[in-house]
């Protein structure tokens, strides 16, 4: 009987940190696929983070700002809009 409650612990063991891996997963592939707000800044090297901005780092994810492109061609251009009927 002893035996079996150990196999039950390893089990919940197990689970929780599967679910812990999926929760981290989660947020990563969340961060990779959306951009932040426009007042947010890039997460900085790890060489300049600290120990808690690293942490936060590995579990939520990189902060990744929209980027804003502030050049324009050089040569001539037009503008199309296209109709849409959404």
């Amino acid at each position: 009987m002893k035996s079996f409650k150990n196999w039950i612990n390893y089990i919940k063991a197990i689970l929780f940190i599967f679910i812990i891996m999926n929760t981290i997963a989660f947020f990563h592939a969340y961060k990779f696929t959306h951009f932040t707000e426009k007042q947010s800044e890039k997460t900085k090297s790890p060489e300049k983070l600290s120990s808690f901005e690293k942490v936060k780092t590995l579990c939520f994810g990189v902060n990744n700002p929209k980027p804003h492109n502030s050049k324009f061609p050089s040569q001539e251009y037009k503008t199309f809009k296209l109709n849409s009927y959404d």
